[in-house]
């Protein structure tokens, strides 16, 4: 599942909370849920503190040169 910027579809604070909280009931290994938000930092981890899950910023740009990856594989 991916989702793109779910809290553009004038999702209400608590409705995009319940958003990331609904994916923590699911077996992980039954699938892999990725979703890209603008958010703040701080706001996305109030929101998923108490959810397993990997939490990575990319800061300003997510499509760059290779050669200012911050994670590489």
């Amino acid at each position: 599942i991916i989702l793109d910027e779910p809290e553009q579809q004038r999702m209400k604070e608590a409705s995009s909370a319940e958003l990331y909280n609904s994916f923590s009931f699911n077996t992980p290994s039954s699938y892999q849920s990725i979703i890209a938000t603008s958010e703040s930092g701080n706001n996305l981890l109030a929101k998923v503190k108490n959810i397993e899950c990997n939490f990575m910023d990319f800061g300003e740009k997510v499509i760059t040169p290779e050669k200012d990856w911050k994670y590489k594989g």
